[in-house]
């Protein structure tokens, strides 16, 4: 059956051109890397209250559950760590159920109940959770990783391995929640926390992309803790960085008043401190695969005019009203997200995928990562732009998962090469190859 609209011709002219645009914007949406937003928030003591006989009883949180919702929902993260609430159902009956998915079933959790070293029995009301969206990520792995040995108080980290569904490719993301207070024994604590969690990281795989989230309560990148997280050691397979380099003294600092998340409120002495950051591995600096999406990094409600003043104080230039007074009423932090992405241009799911050098541009030596379905025989190959071989980089058996080979822009003679543009090539098996080009600088 046809239609006849009886429309000047310069209506179906434009409904034409209108027809291909759409089509356009949804083929290059499609080739859009795959967004995944991280947030951390530290709820303050969600669930939890100590009476004057230092023992802990469960609150009332249904005033504050309405705002951190907002909160949440406004920034609508695919994974989410939380720090600061007490117990098994505070994490999930209350904040699983009648917060994040009040209005849906999006997300599952991931959750490890502490307790004290010295009492098996004696909880701990300061845990951590993470919520991932299930449609997005399929859980691996959840542990807790001790990084408090033989303390009365337990500030455990929470360790998760997450496997994006729609890539295989996995992600390593430790919530924490360091020792608070400005004090010399505060920072000792927070030294130790900081060398424990360094220790464990530097024995992960050198091509592992994670990340440590959290509230570290760090005044000053001078800290120990915060040289001995991202400092050169002997192994810096556990190295991490600040994605956005902001170093220096954070707290009542108005240079860093942009990035401040605590507090809220100007009774507690408004935003004044960087307490809570997301900080990144090797793998997610250099961009091989899984990358951070640069200039994402946002504390959340921070317009950089609300210096020691509470967060909805007169007008707020970065949210409406709204979320301004439920990052008010929610907890006396705002939280930090950052948006990572995956590299979907080096997927080939029948097979394997080749990922970008890094770095690239190089001058020294640089890394060529490739993750196999199975078990295979593997060539990697240097050649320039004439085609011509430079140097057989590897010609051996890899196992199935992430491998990564190196070349140090040496040819087959162990010369140095001229300055330009090289290919490397990755030969699977007999007749399965791809390639990509670099850059040398010498």
């Amino acid at each position: 059956m046809k239609f006849n609209l009886n429309l000047p011709k310069f209506m179906y002219s434009f409904i034409k051109k209108t027809s291909q645009l759409i089509f356009f914007l949804i083929i290059f949406s499609c080739l859009l890397p795959a967004q995944t937003r991280i947030m951390t928030y530290n709820i303050e003591n969600y669930g939890a209250s100590i009476n004057d006989d230092n023992t802990t009883q469960y609150k009332n949180e249904e005033k504050r559950n309405d705002d951190l919702r907002m909160v949440i929902n406004s920034v609508a993260p695919d994974i989410l760590a939380v720090e600061e609430m007490f117990g098994a159902h505070s994490a999930g009956e209350r904040l699983l159920n009648k917060v994040v998915n009040k209005n849906s079933d999006s997300y599952k959790m991931a959750f490890i109940d502490q307790k004290q070293d010295n009492n098996p029995e004696g909880d701990v009301w300061q845990d951590i959770a993470i919520y991932y969206k299930k449609d997005k990520f399929r859980l691996l792995r959840e542990q807790e990783i001790d990084i408090t040995p033989g303390e009365s108080y337990v500030r455990n980290a929470l360790k998760v391995k997450l496997e994006k569904i729609t890539h295989k490719d996995t992600l390593v993301i430790f919530a924490v929640h360091f020792k608070a207070g400005s004090g010399p024994y505060d920072k000792r604590k927070r030294e130790k926390e900081a060398t424990k969690l360094r220790q464990y990281c530097n024995q992960l795989k050198e091509d592992l992309p994670f990340l440590i989230c959290g509230d570290f309560n760090m005044y000053s990148s001078n800290e120990e803790a915060w040289k001995i997280l991202t400092g050169q050691d002997s192994n810096n397979n556990g190295k991490v960085y600040d994605p956005i380099n902001r170093i220096g003294k954070w707290t009542e600092n108005k240079k860093f008043s942009d990035i401040h998340t605590q507090s809220t409120r100007e009774s507690y002495g408004g935003l004044n401190d960087r307490f809570d950051f997301i900080l990144i591995s090797e793998e997610l600096k250099n961009k091989s695969g899984l990358s951070y999406f640069n200039n994402s990094y946002t504390a959340y409600g921070n317009d950089n005019l609300h210096f020691n003043k509470s967060i909805n104080w007169k007008d707020n230039k970065a949210v409406p009203d709204s979320i301004a007074d439920a990052l008010y009423n929610a907890s006396d932090h705002i939280p930090v997200f950052a948006d990572f992405k995956f590299d979907t241009s080096s997927y080939n799911f029948n097979d394997y995928r080749l990922f970008q050098n890094y770095p690239n541009p190089f001058n020294t030596q640089t890394k060529i990562k490739f993750y196999l379905r199975n078990k295979n025989h593997v060539t990697v190959s240097i050649y320039n732009l004439k085609g011509e071989l430079i140097q057989t980089v590897t010609d051996t058996t890899f196992e199935s998962g992430s491998s990564i080979v190196s070349w140090n822009g040496k040819n087959s003679s162990g010369e140095i090469v001229s300055s330009g543009v090289y290919l490397y090539r990755v030969l699977v098996g007999k007749n399965r190859a791809k390639s990509r080009k670099m850059i040398f600088l010498k």
